[in-house]
Protein backbone atom coordinates (compact mmCIF):
# COMPACT_ATOMS: atom_id res chain seq x y z
CA UNK A 1 0.00 0.00 0.00
CA UNK A 2 1.41 3.40 -1.01
CA UNK A 3 1.90 6.26 1.44
CA UNK A 4 -0.98 8.23 -0.07
CA UNK A 5 -3.28 5.19 0.27
CA UNK A 6 -2.27 4.85 3.93
CA UNK A 7 -3.14 8.52 4.43
CA UNK A 8 -6.56 8.14 2.86
CA UNK A 9 -7.39 5.00 4.81
CA UNK A 10 -6.30 6.25 8.23
CA UNK A 11 -5.22 9.88 8.67
CA UNK A 12 -5.00 9.58 12.46
CA UNK A 13 -2.45 6.78 12.22
CA UNK A 14 -0.17 8.85 9.99
CA UNK A 15 -0.62 12.17 11.82
CA UNK A 16 0.74 10.78 15.06
CA UNK A 17 3.97 9.44 13.54
CA UNK A 18 7.36 11.10 13.16
CA UNK A 19 8.68 11.94 9.71
CA UNK A 20 11.24 9.14 9.77
CA UNK A 21 8.45 6.62 10.33
CA UNK A 22 6.30 8.11 7.57
CA UNK A 23 9.11 8.03 5.00
CA UNK A 24 9.78 4.39 5.92
CA UNK A 25 6.32 3.55 4.53
CA UNK A 26 7.18 5.02 1.10
CA UNK A 27 9.00 2.91 -1.50
CA UNK A 28 12.24 1.54 -0.07
CA UNK A 29 12.22 4.15 2.69
CA UNK A 30 15.15 6.16 1.32
CA UNK A 31 14.82 9.46 -0.52
CA UNK A 32 16.75 9.62 -3.79
CA UNK A 33 16.36 11.60 -6.99
CA UNK A 34 13.70 10.06 -9.22
CA UNK A 35 12.91 7.04 -7.03
CA UNK A 36 9.48 5.89 -5.86
CA UNK A 37 10.11 7.03 -2.27
CA UNK A 38 10.50 10.67 -3.28
CA UNK A 39 7.49 10.42 -5.62
CA UNK A 40 5.27 8.96 -2.89
CA UNK A 41 6.50 11.39 -0.26
CA UNK A 42 5.90 14.46 -2.45
CA UNK A 43 2.43 13.19 -3.35
CA UNK A 44 1.73 12.73 0.36
CA UNK A 45 2.88 16.28 1.17
CA UNK A 46 0.54 17.63 -1.51
CA UNK A 47 -2.55 16.42 0.39
CA UNK A 48 -1.73 17.02 4.06
CA UNK A 49 -3.18 20.07 5.86
CA UNK A 50 -0.95 23.12 6.12
CA UNK A 51 -0.71 22.82 9.92
CA UNK A 52 0.77 19.33 9.52
CA UNK A 53 3.14 20.58 6.82
CA UNK A 54 4.44 23.24 9.22
CA UNK A 55 4.78 20.62 11.96
CA UNK A 56 6.90 18.52 9.60
CA UNK A 57 9.20 21.47 8.88
CA UNK A 58 9.67 21.99 12.61
CA UNK A 59 10.65 18.34 13.02
CA UNK A 60 13.38 18.79 10.39
CA UNK A 61 14.78 21.80 12.23
CA UNK A 62 14.47 20.59 15.81
CA UNK A 63 16.83 17.67 15.30
CA UNK A 64 18.77 16.25 12.38
CA UNK A 65 17.90 12.79 11.11
CA UNK A 66 18.75 10.80 7.99
CA UNK A 67 17.98 12.88 4.89
CA UNK A 68 16.33 15.62 6.98
CA UNK A 69 17.73 18.20 4.56
CA UNK A 70 16.07 16.42 1.61
CA UNK A 71 12.80 16.21 3.54
CA UNK A 72 12.88 19.95 4.31
CA UNK A 73 13.58 20.65 0.64
CA UNK A 74 10.37 18.84 -0.37
CA UNK A 75 8.37 20.55 2.39
CA UNK A 76 9.53 24.05 1.40
CA UNK A 77 8.76 23.36 -2.26
CA UNK A 78 5.24 22.28 -1.26
CA UNK A 79 4.85 25.57 0.66
CA UNK A 80 5.84 27.31 -2.58
CA UNK A 81 3.07 25.51 -4.44
CA UNK A 82 0.54 26.60 -1.83
CA UNK A 83 1.73 30.17 -2.30
CA UNK A 84 0.52 29.75 -5.91
CA UNK A 85 3.95 29.38 -7.51
CA UNK A 86 4.46 26.79 -10.23
CA UNK A 87 7.25 24.72 -8.69
CA UNK A 88 9.91 22.59 -10.35
CA UNK A 89 11.57 20.31 -7.82
CA UNK A 90 15.35 20.33 -7.84
CA UNK A 91 17.86 17.58 -7.08
CA UNK A 92 18.66 16.17 -3.66
CA UNK A 93 22.26 15.54 -4.68
CA UNK A 94 24.20 17.40 -7.35
CA UNK A 95 25.20 15.59 -10.53
CA UNK A 96 27.96 16.46 -12.96
CA UNK A 97 26.65 18.59 -15.81
CA UNK A 98 23.29 19.28 -14.12
CA UNK A 99 22.42 22.54 -12.35
CA UNK A 100 21.89 21.65 -8.71
CA UNK A 101 19.14 24.01 -7.55
CA UNK A 102 16.66 22.96 -4.83
CA UNK A 103 13.60 24.42 -6.54
CA UNK A 104 12.43 26.83 -9.24
CA UNK A 105 9.32 28.84 -8.32
CA UNK A 106 7.55 30.69 -11.14
CA UNK A 107 4.69 33.19 -10.91
CA UNK A 108 1.84 33.58 -13.39
CA UNK A 109 3.64 36.69 -14.68
CA UNK A 110 6.72 34.64 -15.62
CA UNK A 111 9.04 35.75 -12.80
CA UNK A 112 11.15 32.85 -11.49
CA UNK A 113 12.84 32.44 -8.12
CA UNK A 114 15.71 29.97 -7.79
CA UNK A 115 15.30 28.55 -4.30
CA UNK A 116 18.15 27.23 -2.16
CA UNK A 117 17.21 25.62 1.17
CA UNK A 118 19.54 25.28 4.15
CA UNK A 119 18.69 23.74 7.53
CA UNK A 120 21.50 25.68 9.22
CA UNK A 121 24.09 28.37 8.57
CA UNK A 122 26.75 26.66 10.70
CA UNK A 123 28.87 26.43 7.60
CA UNK A 124 29.34 29.46 5.37
CA UNK A 125 27.21 29.26 2.25
CA UNK A 126 29.06 29.73 -1.02
CA UNK A 127 27.00 32.45 -2.68
CA UNK A 128 29.14 32.25 -5.84
CA UNK A 129 28.05 28.62 -6.34
CA UNK A 130 24.38 29.48 -5.97
CA UNK A 131 24.71 32.52 -8.25
CA UNK A 132 26.41 30.29 -10.81
CA UNK A 133 23.32 28.03 -10.86
CA UNK A 134 21.27 31.01 -11.98
CA UNK A 135 23.86 32.10 -14.57
CA UNK A 136 23.97 28.62 -16.10
CA UNK A 137 20.17 28.44 -16.32
CA UNK A 138 20.11 31.85 -17.98
CA UNK A 139 22.77 30.68 -20.46
CA UNK A 140 20.70 27.56 -21.17
CA UNK A 141 17.64 29.82 -21.71
CA UNK A 142 15.84 28.15 -18.80
CA UNK A 143 15.63 31.51 -17.00
CA UNK A 144 15.22 35.12 -18.04
CA UNK A 145 18.01 37.22 -16.53
CA UNK A 146 15.67 40.19 -16.09
CA UNK A 147 12.88 38.15 -14.48
CA UNK A 148 14.78 35.80 -12.18
CA UNK A 149 16.33 35.98 -8.71
CA UNK A 150 17.56 33.81 -5.84
CA UNK A 151 15.81 33.07 -2.56
CA UNK A 152 17.69 31.47 0.35
CA UNK A 153 15.36 29.65 2.75
CA UNK A 154 17.06 28.88 6.05
CA UNK A 155 16.01 27.06 9.18
CA UNK A 156 17.44 29.38 11.79
CA UNK A 157 15.88 32.69 12.79
CA UNK A 158 19.26 34.14 13.79
CA UNK A 159 20.68 34.81 10.33
CA UNK A 160 22.76 37.89 11.08
CA UNK A 161 25.97 36.34 9.78
CA UNK A 162 24.40 35.22 6.54
CA UNK A 163 22.71 38.58 6.05
CA UNK A 164 26.06 40.31 6.40
CA UNK A 165 27.58 37.84 3.97
CA UNK A 166 24.92 38.64 1.37
CA UNK A 167 25.17 42.41 1.87
CA UNK A 168 28.92 42.29 1.44
CA UNK A 169 28.84 40.20 -1.73
CA UNK A 170 28.48 41.19 -5.38
CA UNK A 171 25.21 39.22 -5.45
CA UNK A 172 23.36 41.42 -2.96
CA UNK A 173 20.88 42.72 -5.57
CA UNK A 174 19.97 39.22 -6.79
CA UNK A 175 19.52 37.35 -3.49
CA UNK A 176 16.95 37.53 -0.73
CA UNK A 177 16.78 35.58 2.54
CA UNK A 178 13.83 34.20 4.52
CA UNK A 179 13.44 31.74 7.38
CA UNK A 180 11.25 28.65 7.11
CA UNK A 181 9.08 30.05 9.90
CA UNK A 182 8.51 33.36 8.09
CA UNK A 183 7.71 31.52 4.87
CA UNK A 184 5.17 29.40 6.76
CA UNK A 185 3.66 32.57 8.24
CA UNK A 186 3.21 34.00 4.73
CA UNK A 187 1.28 30.85 3.81
CA UNK A 188 -0.90 31.20 6.92
CA UNK A 189 -1.66 34.83 6.00
CA UNK A 190 -2.67 33.76 2.50
CA UNK A 191 -5.01 31.08 3.81
CA UNK A 192 -6.67 33.46 6.28
CA UNK A 193 -7.54 35.98 3.55
CA UNK A 194 -9.42 35.95 0.27
CA UNK A 195 -7.98 38.74 -1.87
CA UNK A 196 -6.02 37.86 -5.06
CA UNK A 197 -4.19 41.19 -4.81
CA UNK A 198 -2.76 40.18 -1.43
CA UNK A 199 -1.67 36.82 -2.87
CA UNK A 200 0.16 38.61 -5.68
CA UNK A 201 1.92 40.93 -3.22
CA UNK A 202 3.00 37.96 -1.07
CA UNK A 203 4.76 36.48 -4.10
CA UNK A 204 6.34 39.81 -4.99
CA UNK A 205 7.80 40.34 -1.52
CA UNK A 206 10.02 37.26 -2.02
CA UNK A 207 11.80 38.93 -4.94
CA UNK A 208 14.81 41.26 -4.44
CA UNK A 209 13.65 44.82 -3.89
CA UNK A 210 15.31 48.09 -2.95
CA UNK A 211 13.69 48.83 0.39
CA UNK A 212 14.92 52.36 0.99
CA UNK A 213 11.39 53.15 -0.13
CA UNK A 214 8.99 51.11 1.99
CA UNK A 215 5.83 51.51 -0.12
CA UNK A 216 5.67 47.87 -1.24
CA UNK A 217 5.81 46.52 2.31
CA UNK A 218 3.25 49.05 3.55
CA UNK A 219 1.07 48.19 0.56
CA UNK A 220 1.04 44.53 1.56
CA UNK A 221 0.10 45.38 5.15
CA UNK A 222 -2.60 47.78 3.94
CA UNK A 223 -4.07 45.23 1.50
CA UNK A 224 -4.16 42.65 4.28
CA UNK A 225 -5.99 45.07 6.54
CA UNK A 226 -8.46 45.94 3.77
CA UNK A 227 -9.27 42.28 3.17
CA UNK A 228 -10.02 41.77 6.87
CA UNK A 229 -12.02 45.00 6.94
CA UNK A 230 -14.03 43.85 3.91
CA UNK A 231 -14.93 40.65 5.77
CA UNK A 232 -16.16 42.68 8.73
CA UNK A 233 -18.16 44.98 6.43
CA UNK A 234 -19.85 42.00 4.80
CA UNK A 235 -20.85 40.64 8.19
CA UNK A 236 -22.18 44.06 9.20
CA UNK A 237 -24.10 44.32 5.92
CA UNK A 238 -25.50 40.90 6.64
CA UNK A 239 -26.68 42.01 10.06
CA UNK A 240 -28.25 45.20 8.69
CA UNK A 241 -29.99 43.46 5.81
CA UNK A 242 -31.97 41.14 8.07
CA UNK A 243 -33.61 43.14 10.85
CA UNK A 244 -34.41 39.83 12.53
CA UNK A 245 -33.17 38.12 15.66
CA UNK A 246 -30.05 36.11 14.78
CA UNK A 247 -28.21 33.24 16.35
CA UNK A 248 -24.97 34.36 18.04
CA UNK A 249 -21.92 35.02 15.83
CA UNK A 250 -20.01 32.10 17.39
CA UNK A 251 -22.24 29.74 15.40
CA UNK A 252 -21.37 31.64 12.23
CA UNK A 253 -17.75 30.56 12.35
CA UNK A 254 -17.95 27.31 14.30
CA UNK A 255 -19.09 24.96 11.56
CA UNK A 256 -17.01 26.08 8.58
CA UNK A 257 -14.53 23.18 8.79
CA UNK A 258 -17.41 20.75 9.22
CA UNK A 259 -18.96 22.03 6.00
CA UNK A 260 -15.85 21.53 3.90
CA UNK A 261 -15.37 18.06 5.40
CA UNK A 262 -18.91 17.19 4.41
CA UNK A 263 -18.27 18.43 0.88
CA UNK A 264 -14.99 16.50 0.73
CA UNK A 265 -16.71 13.29 1.85
CA UNK A 266 -19.60 13.80 -0.56
CA UNK A 267 -17.31 14.35 -3.56
CA UNK A 268 -14.86 11.68 -2.40
CA UNK A 269 -11.95 14.11 -2.82
CA UNK A 270 -9.10 15.53 -0.75
CA UNK A 271 -9.61 19.31 -0.56
CA UNK A 272 -6.80 21.60 0.57
CA UNK A 273 -7.26 25.16 1.76
CA UNK A 274 -6.05 27.83 -0.70
CA UNK A 275 -7.50 30.86 1.05
CA UNK A 276 -9.99 31.68 3.77
CA UNK A 277 -12.90 30.22 1.76
CA UNK A 278 -11.26 28.52 -1.24
CA UNK A 279 -10.38 24.82 -1.31
CA UNK A 280 -9.12 22.64 -4.14
CA UNK A 281 -7.76 19.21 -4.93
CA UNK A 282 -3.95 19.02 -5.00
CA UNK A 283 -3.98 19.03 -8.82
CA UNK A 284 -6.31 22.10 -8.85
CA UNK A 285 -8.83 20.37 -11.14
CA UNK A 286 -11.68 20.67 -8.64
CA UNK A 287 -12.24 23.88 -6.67
CA UNK A 288 -14.79 24.74 -3.97
CA UNK A 289 -15.72 28.11 -2.48
CA UNK A 290 -17.14 27.34 0.97
CA UNK A 291 -19.13 30.03 2.81
CA UNK A 292 -21.30 29.76 5.89
CA UNK A 293 -24.16 31.81 7.32
CA UNK A 294 -25.85 31.89 10.65
CA UNK A 295 -29.59 31.37 10.71
CA UNK A 296 -32.09 34.23 10.88
CA UNK A 297 -35.58 33.56 12.23
CA UNK A 298 -38.44 34.72 10.01
CA UNK A 299 -42.18 34.07 10.12
CA UNK A 300 -42.12 32.07 6.86
CA UNK A 301 -39.07 30.08 7.80
CA UNK A 302 -35.32 30.49 8.37
CA UNK A 303 -33.21 32.80 6.22
CA UNK A 304 -29.47 32.85 5.33
CA UNK A 305 -27.16 35.40 3.70
CA UNK A 306 -23.90 35.00 1.73
CA UNK A 307 -21.59 37.23 -0.32
CA UNK A 308 -20.15 35.87 -3.58
CA UNK A 309 -17.32 37.77 -5.28
CA UNK A 310 -16.25 38.05 -8.95
CA UNK A 311 -12.77 36.68 -8.14
CA UNK A 312 -14.42 33.65 -6.54
CA UNK A 313 -16.50 33.10 -9.66
CA UNK A 314 -13.34 33.36 -11.75
CA UNK A 315 -11.53 30.82 -9.53
CA UNK A 316 -14.35 28.29 -9.89
CA UNK A 317 -14.51 28.78 -13.65
CA UNK A 318 -10.76 28.11 -13.98
CA UNK A 319 -11.17 24.62 -12.51
CA UNK A 320 -12.40 21.65 -14.51
CA UNK A 321 -15.14 21.36 -11.89
CA UNK A 322 -16.13 24.24 -9.62
CA UNK A 323 -18.66 24.33 -6.79
CA UNK A 324 -20.09 26.88 -4.39
CA UNK A 325 -20.75 25.29 -0.98
CA UNK A 326 -23.14 27.16 1.31
CA UNK A 327 -23.50 26.13 4.95
CA UNK A 328 -26.98 27.22 5.97
CA UNK A 329 -27.08 27.49 9.75
CA UNK A 330 -25.00 24.34 10.29
CA UNK A 331 -23.00 21.78 8.34
CA UNK A 332 -26.04 19.49 8.42
CA UNK A 333 -27.61 21.83 5.88
CA UNK A 334 -24.89 22.29 3.25
CA UNK A 335 -25.85 23.16 -0.32
CA UNK A 336 -23.37 22.40 -3.12
CA UNK A 337 -24.09 24.29 -6.35
CA UNK A 338 -22.04 23.65 -9.53
CA UNK A 339 -20.65 26.87 -11.00
CA UNK A 340 -22.37 26.14 -14.31
CA UNK A 341 -25.75 26.25 -12.55
CA UNK A 342 -24.83 29.36 -10.54
CA UNK A 343 -23.85 31.21 -13.71
CA UNK A 344 -27.33 30.69 -15.15
CA UNK A 345 -28.99 32.88 -12.51
CA UNK A 346 -26.23 35.15 -11.16
CA UNK A 347 -27.55 38.16 -13.12
CA UNK A 348 -30.80 37.85 -11.18
CA UNK A 349 -29.05 38.50 -7.86
CA UNK A 350 -28.62 41.84 -6.14
CA UNK A 351 -25.08 43.19 -6.37
CA UNK A 352 -23.15 45.67 -4.24
CA UNK A 353 -20.28 47.81 -5.55
CA UNK A 354 -18.41 49.69 -2.84
CA UNK A 355 -14.90 51.19 -2.66
CA UNK A 356 -13.72 49.23 -5.66
CA UNK A 357 -15.05 45.94 -4.31
CA UNK A 358 -18.00 44.05 -5.67
CA UNK A 359 -20.07 41.10 -4.55
CA UNK A 360 -23.42 39.44 -5.23
CA UNK A 361 -25.96 38.83 -2.46
CA UNK A 362 -27.05 35.23 -2.07
CA UNK A 363 -30.16 35.42 0.11
CA UNK A 364 -31.47 31.93 0.79
CA UNK A 365 -34.81 31.08 2.37
CA UNK A 366 -36.28 27.80 3.54
CA UNK A 367 -39.96 26.88 3.72
CA UNK A 368 -40.69 23.35 4.87
CA UNK A 369 -38.29 21.27 2.74
CA UNK A 370 -37.98 23.82 -0.04
CA UNK A 371 -34.73 25.83 -0.25
CA UNK A 372 -34.63 28.75 -2.65
CA UNK A 373 -32.66 31.90 -3.53
CA UNK A 374 -34.35 35.29 -3.42
CA UNK A 375 -33.77 37.39 -6.56
CA UNK A 376 -34.29 40.93 -7.81
CA UNK A 377 -37.80 42.27 -8.02
CA UNK A 378 -39.66 40.79 -10.95
CA UNK A 379 -37.48 37.67 -11.18
CA UNK A 380 -38.66 34.20 -10.21
CA UNK A 381 -37.18 32.62 -7.12
CA UNK A 382 -34.56 29.93 -7.78
CA UNK A 383 -35.06 26.56 -6.14
CA UNK A 384 -31.86 24.82 -5.04
CA UNK A 385 -33.27 22.02 -2.87
CA UNK A 386 -31.75 19.43 -5.23
CA UNK A 387 -28.23 20.60 -4.32
CA UNK A 388 -28.61 19.90 -0.59
CA UNK A 389 -26.00 17.33 0.43
CA UNK A 390 -27.81 14.35 2.01
CA UNK A 391 -27.32 13.71 5.71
Amino acid sequence: MSLIELWKSGKDQITGKRLQQIIAFAGDGKLADGNSTSTEFREFLSVVPTALLVNFSNQCLEGSFQDSGFVLQDIVNEIGRRLDFTVQDGLYRGRRGVVGFDGLWTTNEGDTVLVEIKTTETYQINLDTIADYRKRLIAERELDGEKSSILLVVGRLDTGGLEAQIRGSRHAWDIRLISVEALSNLLNIKQELDDPLVFYKIQQILKPKEYTKLDDIIDLVFSTKEDLKALDNHEEAEEESQGEEAIEREQYVSFHEECIKKVSDFLGLELLQESRVTFATPDKTVAVICSVSKEYARSKGPHYWFAFHPHQQERLQKAEKGYLALGCGSSAQTVLIPIERLNTFIDALHQTNRNGRSYWHLKISKENKKIYINTKSGRDEITISEYLIPA
